[in-house]
């Protein structure tokens, strides 16, 4: 008898399939997205949120993980925490909202998960300068999206399941013809 454990683990498995297929050929595989972005960094803090520590940089390099491996992509970049604003703290709540905002905007998730062993060996070599706005990235979890553009690829990267009531939001904004 095949356990129900088993069964949905096998059913995540699935589902998660063509994401990560999708997601090796990033950002080829992504849909141009036509919607108005507004601003950089394009992204807000819904409503009962709100973003502190905001951070731009004109330029920055980030690491991705589309399909678990290491990409690292540069440009214009964004980081700020994103707390409840004075209610109370639900971090399933915000995901959904920032993931329909995005999603919204044409966006693709290309990454769901913990930084993969590539991801960390890079981290550890490299030092970027990112990782500072994490302050410890290892017990994050990573949820990233590609918004795909005529003249810019935007990537989003919310930092999660950190235990500290705030998510982190990161975007870079890259030119697709570097």
């Amino acid at each position: 008898m095949i356990s129900k454990a088993f069964l949905a683990m096998a059913a995540i498995a699935l589902a998660a399939a063509p994401l990560a297929a999708q997601a090796k050929s990033a950002p080829a595989s992504v849909p141009v997205s036509a919607h108005d972005l507004g601003s950089f960094p394009f992204v807000k803090a819904p409503a009962g949120f709100v973003a502190r520590n905001g951070k731009k940089l004109g330029f920055e390099e980030k690491y991705i993980f589309a399909g678990g491996q290491p990409l690292i992509v540069s440009g214009p970049y964004y980081h700020a925490d994103i707390f409840a604003n004075g209610g109370e703290w639900n971090e399933t709540l915000l995901l959904s909202q920032l993931d329909r905002q995005i999603t919204g905007l044409g966006g693709v998730r290309v990454f769901d998960g913990a930084i993969p062993d590539s991801g960390r060996k890079l981290i550890e070599e490299n030092a970027p300068r990112f990782v500072q706005d994490l302050y410890d990235p290892w017990p994050y979890r990573f949820r990233q999206y590609l918004i795909r553009q005529e003249d810019k690829l935007v990537w989003i990267e919310l930092g999660y399941r950190y235990n500290a009531e705030m998510i982190d939001l990161t975007v870079v904004q890259e030119d697709p013809k570097k």
